[in-house]
């Protein structure tokens, strides 16, 4: 009979045991996993803060986090004690996706044995800043021969292009000619390949703005002299 009652004890302390640790895990809860940003302008970097809380009664720990490409987490929580809450901020720039909606998402591994992965999303509307035609150009043709192309950059959002040049500007002539189309700026910039043997580069073509959303507009440059 005390043998019986012993084990019984025994089973009674060993099943609280096990309950008790079962309990004992994090909780991850992210009130908002979706961040709608509405609007900006082409060339705005957008930051968010996404809150992170811990609803359980253990360490929550934040593993890996990837994102889409032109989304960077730039810090996070990486330990959230029971009951207290931590933030992911995370980075997008919109600049090259003027006209079109945005869509990243933000992929996160935690030891929450419920919720081992979880994925957040950040989404609005970029507005153009400027229309480049082209928005990259290759200069192709032979070594000694005029290779030149012309770019139109018309501004979208006010502002005035000070002056275009050659980032590397090695194998490139630049100039930059403004003119007034229907009572607007509107900028021609003129690429011409100065390379006179075969041989390949890539540049890219700088213009500079007096906007301070986006001081500068790059447009990449491929030189292919035969």
């Amino acid at each position: 009979m005390r043998r019986s009652l012993w084990l019984a004890v025994v089973a009674v302390l060993t099943m609280t045991g096990s309950a008790f640790s079962a309990a004992a895990a994090p909780k991850v809860m992210i009130a908002e996993p979706q961040y709608m940003f509405g609007q900006v302008l082409d060339g705005v970097v957008v930051t968010h803060d996404f809150v992170i809380r811990n609803q359980g009664d253990a360490p929550l720990i934040i593993g890996r986090v990837r994102t889409d490409c032109g989304c960077t987490t730039t810090s996070f929580t990486r330990q959230i004690p029971a009951g207290g809450e931590g933030k992911l901020t995370v980075k997008v720039s919109t600049a090259g996706y003027g006209g079109s909606l945005i869509r990243h998402e933000v992929r996160v591994e935690t030891n929450d044995p419920l919720y081992p992965r979880l994925k957040l999303l950040i989404s609005g509307e970029v507005r153009e800043f400027a229309r480049i035609d082209p928005g990259a150009v290759i200069l192709k043709g032979k070594a000694g021969m005029e290779v030149k192309a012309f770019v139109t950059v018309t501004p979208i959002h006010p502002f005035t292009a000070l002056k275009a040049y050659a980032r590397e500007g090695v194998h490139i002539r630049v100039i930059m000619q403004e003119a007034l189309v229907e009572g607007r700026k509107v900028y021609t910039v003129i690429i011409e390949n100065t390379m006179n043997v075969p041989g390949t580069y890539t540049d890219s073509i700088i213009v500079d703005t007096d906007s301070p959303v986006r001081p500068e507009i790059a447009i990449g440059v491929q030189g292919e002299i035969s």
